[in-house]
């Protein structure tokens, strides 16, 4: 329903919903060709989202490591743990082309 709402706004602005599910534009209800560009919208706006997922997981994954202290250990004995846990986030969820 938010996806819904959402569509709504960016094509149209001023908007709601009821608690049925009934979307008003401007306070009137919309019209079917309205709900048709809407649905089409929403899909857009979800298929952007999940486009993006690569991003979150990456995120994730480097929010998880201890960044700090895998640059120090690798500094203090001359390896290379910090700079391979990035390769293997990048390559578990590689930036699509």
């Amino acid at each position: 329903m938010l996806k819904l709402l959402r569509a709504t706004f960016e094509l149209y602005g001023d908007c709601s919903q009821s608690l049925n599910g009934d979307i008003f534009i401007n306070g009137v209800l919309a019209t079917s060709e309205q709900l048709s560009e809407i649905k089409i919208k929403a899909l857009e706006i979800e298929n952007e989202y999940n486009s993006l997922q690569w991003i979150r997981d990456r995120k994730k994954a480097y929010l998880e490591l201890n960044q700090d202290e895998l640059r120090f250990d690798d500094l203090m004995n001359g390896t290379t743990t910090w700079q391979d846990a990035i390769l293997a986030i990048k390559a578990k969820y590689p930036k699509p082309e």
